[in-house]
Parts: structure tokens; C-alpha cells; sequence
């Protein structure tokens, strides 16, 4: 038997530490020499594929990535594919290993695999949570923006903030993810034109390099490209803020020509991060760049145009280039780039609306602003509700609720906002993100302390007040609420102030469509609603059989229902009722394969 099928050998059927030997020895060990490329190739593949040690196939997975990042195996799709099968294992080591290389493979970053990381960003495991957080971050900065969008790449690099804010918070020591932020603070204060703040952005960065070098070696090398590139069109910046009182002209210009150069080498060295720096460069810092050429160069037109016509090929190309970022014809509303940043810092996607609307004279200043807060749509958190499915659960109903209930009144819609936000978490953390004891209630009896059929009401009544009693509307909180409408009693209730809501529970051995939904349950909780303020929530635990299908997808549970009352006079306070059914008697995933 030769060396390379003892080697095959040694990955399917030999001991962990022989493996394990071999591959802390594999950089430094001649035996590895002898293999070709693609003897090499098979041998680390069977051993991520076969081993049966955890630490084995991580290692073995560590280096096929970073000999394929290196041009040393070139099939890359094959590693993507193995890539792919680590995060969809079950093993959090795996997930884990297979997500920190991930973000190096552009290819992987499909519209699939964001579903997928948005998935693991609830995960229970805070090393899986916050790298998916991470991994989302990165993918924002590498899409792709279209012309010279600068509203796009303001949106951008807030979005990518916010995913790495909630990697920063969701476990201690993500020094990566706050370095990100910090980049993107970079940018957004070069584009507000604020030279100081840049400055001290740029030094920052520099310190958490140099304090992050002294302990962690591995992953630095895109940090500190990014860094490079970024110091790069500093200095351009910096040159061009004094382009109004720019003496030597061609020089200037040479000496922007010279760092564009520098910029251009650096994006396409060799080395484990070069796809997704070059996507990074192409989207971010390339827009950056256009951005800060046509505001300060644009006024130089003439002068770019007589220096262009000078017999020097490598000087005209680049004034091409900073020419083709000039729009053709002067704009007549041009951009507050200020005021953008700060309404899309402030209020996302309504305040780029909002910036709009001002900028073509739609609506003034004052009363735009005064409108966005109002609604209060500034949030603190990284994601409201906690996650980021149950963040775009809680934007879409309270877009419906807005469209519905146009004049309800601020102080009321407030209160109940945050009522709604705490409910999706509750109902968030039933499906991901926590230990299956805590809601062992919701689990078939073949798992382990289900109750299957046999959960009752009061099983969701307890663990549903339980957290409330501990979220942020818990001052207001009330159960079992008597003679409440027409002598009712209702399970759950908030009162406080300027509103009162109940919270209606109910639990259904069968599957409900919306009609069923409707006609047996939510005429009682849309008359809870009908004595107070409009808006109400309805709470289904849905123990129907489960055995072998999936769940519906988590932003289908939630559904605003609106029923006619027993009146034929104009409505002037319509009651809605937002239902959330929660699945329970569920099974594991891996109870409904039927693979043998």
C-alpha cells in the first residue's frame, strides 16, 4: 500500500490521534511534498468527509479553505460545496468552523444562504449567533450598488452597522465585529465631510489592529487590507478638501493619480480575502471614491479637460475616469448629503423617504421630521423584537396598521408597538434561540417531556406572562382579567394610561384556515377590543398532528383580521385583532426524514 492510500486509510478508518498528528504536522512535514495537488486534495476531503473526531474535520476543513484561498486547489466549487454541507450539519462546531470561512467565498453568499444565516442569527449558540451576524454584515458591504447611488451606499453601510451591532452585543470579545463598525463610522463621517472625525475613526481602527495583533493572528489579513485601502483614500481625501486652493494643479492631480494607484494594487493582491475585498471595493470604497471626487473636482471640469489633452497616456486615463463620475447636465436639487445621512441614521429606510420627499419640495423640513418622530420610528436596539425575522414581522404589521388606522393617535400607537414587539419575541423564542425544556408544552410526546395533545391554555398562559412579567411593558400587566366586555374574562391584559389591550389565548386540536380562524375564535377577542382602543391580540396554540411536515415559515403565524360588527352604521373606530398561531405538538427536524 502506497503513502497516499495509507493516507486515505488513515482518514476512514485510523485512530483520532494519528489524525490528528498528521494534520498538526501537515505544513511542516516533508511527507506532504511527495502528494500532488490533487492526491492532497482527495486526503483532506476524506478526512472532513469521514473522520469521526469533530477537531479532525474542522482542521481538515481549515486547511482545503485556506489552500483553496491561496490558488493551491483550484477547484473551488468543491470546497464551496463543502462549505455548505458544514453549516448545514448539526454539530455547532462545524457550524461554526464553516461560517468564520464562509464570508471568504463570495460565491456562497446567495439569496439561500442569507435565509440561512438570518435562521442561525436566532440561534442558541452565541458563537453561531454573532458569526452569522457577522457573515450578513460583510455580504451588505459586498452587494453590488448600481451608477453612483449614494442614497444606496448610505442605506448600505447603515444596514451593515446594525448586523454587526447585534454580532458586537451577542457574545463578549467580537473585537471583529466592532471593528466593522468603526469602518463604516469611517465612512459615513467622510461623506458628512467631517474631517476630524474621520481622523479619529482612522486612529481608532489603527489601535484595535495593533491591540488585536498581539492575540489573534488568524483573519487579521482583510482587516488590515481594508485599513491599507482606506488610509489610501484618506490621503486623496485630504487632498481633495484643499482642492479650491490647489496652486499646482497637474500635481495634485499626479499626486491623486498615484493613490488611486496604490488603491487599485492593493484590491488585487493575492491572499484569503482577495473575492471578498475586491466586492468590497468595488461596492463601498469605489462609491466612496466617486462620491469624493464629484464633490470636490466637479467644479474643476474646464481644467480637467485642457490637462487631459497633455501627451500622457497614464495621466489622461485616470481624468477619464474622475470625468465619468460627472453627471452630464448640473442638477437642480442637489444633495444634502448631511441631511441624508442623518435621516437614514435616525429613521432607516422613512427617513431616506422622508429625504426625498424634502428634496424634491414635497414637504418641508420641519414637518417631515416633526412626522418621524412622531411615529418614533428610532430604535436603539439592533433589531427590534430581538431578531431579525421577527424585526420584519413587526415592520410589516406596523405598516398595516398604519395604513388602516391612519389618525390613530401617536401616544396610543406607541404603547401598542410595544406591546406587539414583545409579543414576536415571545413567540420568536418558541422556535429558535432557546432550550427545548422551555417550552417543552409545544413538543410531541416523542420528544423529550412533550405534552403533545395534552398542552393545555393555561400552559401557554404561564409561560407567555412569565416572560411579559419580565419584558418592558411588565408595569402594565394583568391576567384573568373579569367582567371585562360584556362580562367576559379575559387571559391577558395591558393597562396602562392611555390604552388598554387584551391579549386572548386559546389552544385548537385542529388546523384553522383564516376563515375557521375567524368564525370560532376572534369574534370574542374582537369584542374584548370593541370597549377600549381598537386594536387587539389574539393568541392560537395549534396542537394539530405534525409528524413528517415543516412548520410555516416563522412570518406567516401573524395575520390582521378585521370583522364586521353587528351594525349597518358608518365605522369611524374600526377594531382589528392581530392572531399569531403558534404550532405545537411538534417534532425535531430529524423525526421527519424518512432516510434510512
Amino acid at each position: 500500500m502506497d503513502n497516499y492510500q495509507k493516507c486515505i486509510e488513515l482518514f476512514k478508518t485510523g485512530s483520532s490521534f494519528e489524525q490528528i498528528r498528521f494534520l498538526d504536522e501537515f505544513y511542516s512535514s516533508n511527507a506532504v511534498g511527495e502528494f500532488s495537488t490533487s492526491d492532497l486534495s482527495n486526503i483532506l476531503f476524506t478526512g472532513a468527509e469521514s473522520a469521526v473526531n469533530m477537531y479532525v474535520k474542522r482542521s481538515c476543513l481549515k486547511i482545503i479553505c485556506n489552500l483553496t484561498l491561496g490558488g493551491i486547489f483550484t477547484n473551488k466549487f468543491k470546497t464551496v460545496g463543502l462549505l455548505h454541507d458544514f453549516i448545514k450539519n448539526e454539530d455547532a462546531e462545524l457550524i461554526t468552523i464553516g461560517l468564520k470561512y464562509l464570508q471568504y467565498f463570495p460565491e456562497m453568499l446567495t439569496a439561500e444562504t442569507e435565509e440561512l444565516l438570518k435562521t442561525f442569527s436566532d440561534h442558541a449558540n452565541g458563537e453561531i449567533s454573532s458569526q452569522s451576524y457577522v457573515c450578513l454584515g460583510l455580504g451588505v458591504m459586498s452587494e453590488n450598488i448600481s451608477g453612483n447611488d449614494i442614497s444606496q451606499l448610505i442605506e448600505n453601510t447603515e444596514k451593515a452597522k446594525r448586523y454587526f451591532t447585534a454580532a458586537f452585543v451577542s457574545v463578549e470579545n467580537r473585537d471583529d465585529a466592532d471593528y466593522y463598525i468603526m469602518l463604516l463610522e469611517w465612512i459615513s463621517a467622510v461623506l458628512s465631510n467631517d474631517s476630524k472625525e474621520s481622523d479619529n475613526m482612522l486612529e481608532a481602527l489603527q489601535d484595535s489592529l495593533m491591540l488585536r495583533s498581539l492575540y489573534d493572528r488568524d483573519g487579521l489579513e482583510l482587516d488590515f487590507l481594508l485599513f491599507n485601502m482606506i488610509s489610501k483614500i484618506k490621503s486623496s481625501y485630504d487632498i481633495l478638501q484643499a482642492s479650491g486652493e490647489w496652486i499646482d494643479f497637474m500635481a495634485n492631480v499626479r499626486t491623486l493619480m498615484a493613490f488611486n494607484s496604490e488603491i487599485e494594487i492593493l484590491s488585487s493582491l493575492q491572499g484569503s480575502g482577495k473575492g471578498l475585498l475586491k466586492s468590497i471595493d468595488n461596492n463601498i470604497f469605489g462609491n466612496l471614491e466617486n462620491h469624493l471626487y464629484k464633490v470636490h473636482l466637479q467644479g474643476e471640469k474646464r481644467r480637467l479637460n485642457v490637462l487631459k489633452s497633455i501627451d500622457q497616456p497614464d495621466l489622461t486615463k485616470f481624468i477619464e475616469k474622475i470625468l465619468s463620475f460627472f453627471p452630464d447636465t448640473n442638477e437642480p436639487n442637489p444633495e444634502n448629503y448631511d441631511l441624508l445621512i442623518s435621516l437614514q441614521q435616525s429613521f432607516g429606510d422613512e427617513g431616506i423617504a422622508a429625504y426625498q420627499k424634502i428634496r424634491n419640495k414635497d414637504i418641508g423640513l420641519e414637518k417631515a421630521v416633526s412626522g418621524l418622530l412622531a411615529k418614533n420610528y428610532k430604535n436603539e436596539l439592533s433589531f427590534k423584537t430581538g431578531s431579525i425575522e421577527g424585526n420584519q414581522v413587526f415592520l410589516d404589521l406596523t405598516f398595516q396598521i398604519d395604513t388602516l388606522l391612519p389618525d390613530y393617535k401617536n401616544e396610543k400607537r406607541t404603547a401598542f408597538l410595544n406591546i406587539l414587539e414583545e409579543v414576536i419575541r415571545y413567540t420568536r423564542l418558541t422556535l429558535s434561540g432557546n432550550d427545548k425544556s422551555r417550552f417543552s408544552f409545544l413538543y410531541s410526546k416523542s420528544e423529550n417531556n412533550g405534552k403533545g395533545q395534552d398542552a393545555v391554555e393555561q400552559d401557554l398562559q404561564d409561560s407567555m406572562l412569565f416572560f411579559l412579567e419580565h419584558s418592558k411593558i411588565a408595569d402594565g400587566l394583568d391576567h384573568e382579567k373579569s367582567k371585562f366586555v360584556d362580562g367576559g374574562r379575559v387571559d391577558i391584559l395591558y393597562k396602562k394610561d392611555v390604552i388598554t389591550v387584551p391579549i386572548e389565548l386559546k389552544r385548537s386540536l385542529l388546523r384553522q384556515d383564516e376563515k375557521v380562524l375567524e368564525d370560532n375564535y376572534l369574534a370574542q377577542a374582537q369584542t374584548y377590543t370593541s370597549g377600549y382602543d381598537q386594536l387587539g391580540i389574539f393568541v392560537l396554540l395549534e396542537l394539530s398532528p405534525k409528524e413528517k411536515e415543516a412548520p410555516p415559515n416563522f412570518k406567516d403565524w401573524f395575520k390582521i383580521h378585521h370583522l364586521k360588527p353587528s351594525t349597518d352604521m358608518t365605522l369611524n373606530y374600526p377594531d382589528f385583532v392581530i392572531s399569531v398561531v403558534i404550532p405545537g405538538n411538534r417534532t425535531g427536524p430529524s423525526s421527519k426524514s424518512t432516510y434510512k
